[in-house]
């Protein structure tokens, strides 16, 4: 997949994370310090399916960077802060556990050339309706395609008998996010990764191929990304979304715009 400097806005999932915005640093007995301004617990939904402790993960099979670059499929840094993250990278297959919490992890399988990852969260929700004001986030799926400086995303939220799909492209600098899709369409895909790769290749095409398409078809919302010292934000021609910082960077973030902070986000306002 060539670069592109494009992104699609993602579905509008609230999450909000807390964080302390301390700066004191401590050492630990790894020798690694715990930035509180950056460290946050990652829970058990946070990351892709639980895995069992019984399924004896030799952590010493894997190396340890700061974080983890779906762009480039990569770790990346040397590990200072907690969380960071263990990666072991196999011929077709990459398998990513964070620090926090050594039971979840992530695996990304190689598939006709390109990394495929499917998550699920909260899917104990799954038939429960939130209430009008509710923050939480429902029960959520995605399936998505990383690498090459681009991630495509196909995200489903289900909540009650209602199910809705999400199209979320993301680059290093845009997001382009197509959401409320009709379900009805994804009934018949047996294999999503192949829906996938058929996006993916128009993407390939050009800015245009699958912007086009989106809006003539679903209508589309485009972000700029930005960066401060301690969060990411998407700048919109409606609204902005902010994405509070931990250590882990761009990656602490994903997947779609589960962990947006509501609160900030709302104010409209970019510092």
């Amino acid at each position: 997949m060539k670069k592109q400097l494009l992104i699609i806005p993602l579905l509008l999932i609230s999450f909000s994370c807390s964080f302390s915005l301390k700066k004191d640093k401590e050492p630990n007995k790894n020798g690694l310090i715990k930035d509180t301004m950056f460290h946050e617990k990652i829970t058990g939904t946070n990351l892709n399916h639980a895995v069992s402790e019984s399924n004896n993960i030799n952590l010493s099979e894997f190396r340890r960077y700061q974080t983890f670059d779906e762009f480039k499929m990569k770790g990346v840094g040397k590990p200072i802060h907690e969380p960071f993250v263990y990666v072991k990278t196999e011929k077709d297959k990459i398998t990513v556990i964070v620090s926090d919490d050594t039971t979840n992890v992530m695996t990304y399988h190689l598939r006709d050339g390109l990394w495929f990852i499917h998550m699920d969260f909260d899917l104990w929700k799954k038939n429960q309706y939130r209430a009008k004001d509710s923050k939480d986030n429902c029960a959520r799926s995605y399936d998505r395609i990383c690498g090459n400086d681009s991630i495509v995303e196909l995200e489903w939220d289900y909540e009650g008998n209602f199910t809705s799909a999400t199209i979320i492209v993301k680059t290093p600098n845009e997001c382009i996010c197509s959401h409320s899709l009709n379900p009805s369409h994804y009934d018949r895909i047996d294999d999503p990764f192949k829906h996938l790769r058929h996006l993916t290749e128009l993407f390939v095409k050009g800015d245009d191929s699958l912007k086009n398409i989106l809006n003539k078809k679903l209508g589309s919302e485009k972000y700029i990304l930005k960066e401060t010292e301690d969060a990411y934000w998407y700048i919109g021609e409606k609204h902005n979304l902010c994405f509070k910082k931990n250590s882990l960077g761009f990656f602490g973030i994903q997947p779609g715009f589960d962990k947006f902070d509501r609160e900030l986000s709302s104010q409209d306002y970019f510092p």
